[in-house]
């Protein structure tokens, strides 16, 4: 009786450890995640930073044509007075 009852905790901590190891490895994955998320908005915040204070036209559009962004050089060159007046043409800058 003695034996079963060892036994029964020696599992029990076996499977404590494997629960806590699991923690540990989620908890590391989610750290990524986290890291790389804020890698990824401050890439993209450099790139916007980039696009917006180009001395190029810079536009982007949708698969459908549709425009989506503009910089204001691009404004500047096709003599609008900012992104959003372009904007809600919604059609090519060209």
């Amino acid at each position: 009786m003695r034996e079963l009852y060892h036994e029964r905790q020696r599992q029990d901590k076996k499977q404590l450890i494997k629960e806590l190891t699991e923690l540990r490895q989620r908890i590391a994955e989610l750290e990524n995640q986290k890291q790389a998320g804020e890698t990824l908005r401050e890439s993209e915040n450099q790139y916007r930073n980039l696009a917006d204070n180009s001395l190029v036209g810079i536009y982007k559009t949708g698969l459908e044509g549709r425009i989506l962004y503009v910089n204001r050089a691009l404004c500047r060159i096709l003599g609008y007075k900012s992104p959003e007046n372009r904007l809600r043409e919604r059609k090519r800058p060209y």
